[in-house]
């Protein structure tokens, strides 16, 4: 088996080191569409519960689940958060906004605002990365120390949402086309 996928090395650095461009102009738009959507989800959520209510704050959403009746849960996940929505309508909406907030965050934080090297897209593939064989991926190991952080260029590749994708483009002579789904 390793000697089949060795063969898959060179091909997986070089993809990851040549890595995509990115469309400047356009990431900044998304970025935009998505931090109004994280504005606007906040005000609705901070109106019905409180003020200074943090969706990212375990704190916060543990003592919602208190408020709404989620006594018993032991954790604030997506599972837990829905199993409390089909009991509680109030709880419902709630947590519809918190998970909208929480998509558009992390679609801003890992994909949109991912250290770009000059104006590309960069990630690290491993073709050893799963047991069934396909590849996984993960930032880049390309790295720039900043004071006493390392800063690592690009995202992981793999589960790169479709509205995400909108962002890239290809380079001249080449096109994008997606063989998963």
């Amino acid at each position: 088996n390793y000697a089949l996928k060795f063969t898959e090395l060179g091909p997986a650095v070089l993809a990851g080191l040549e890595g995509i461009q990115v469309d400047g102009a356009k990431r900044s738009s998304l970025s935009a569409a998505q931090g109004n959507i994280i504005s606007t989800q906040l005000i609705a959520v901070q109106k019905m519960t409180w003020p200074t209510f943090n969706p990212n704050s375990v704190r916060d959403v543990k003592t919602l689940f208190q408020i709404l009746g989620g006594k018993d849960a032991t954790n604030t996940d997506v599972k837990a958060r829905e199993k409390l929505a089909e009991k509680n309508p109030i709880a419902s909406r709630i947590f519809g906004a918190i998970d909208a907030y929480k998509k558009a965050s992390k679609l801003v934080g890992t994909y949109l605002n991912a250290p770009l090297y000059g104006e590309r897209l960069l990630w690290a593939f491993n073709p050893f990365g799963t047991d069934s064989c396909r590849w996984s991926s993960s930032k880049s190991h390309l790295f720039l120390m900043d004071k006493s952080k390392y800063i690592h260029f690009g995202a992981q590749a793999q589960n790169l949402p479709p509205y995400a994708k909108k962002m890239l483009r290809s380079d001249d002579g080449f096109w994008l086309y997606e063989i998963d789904k």
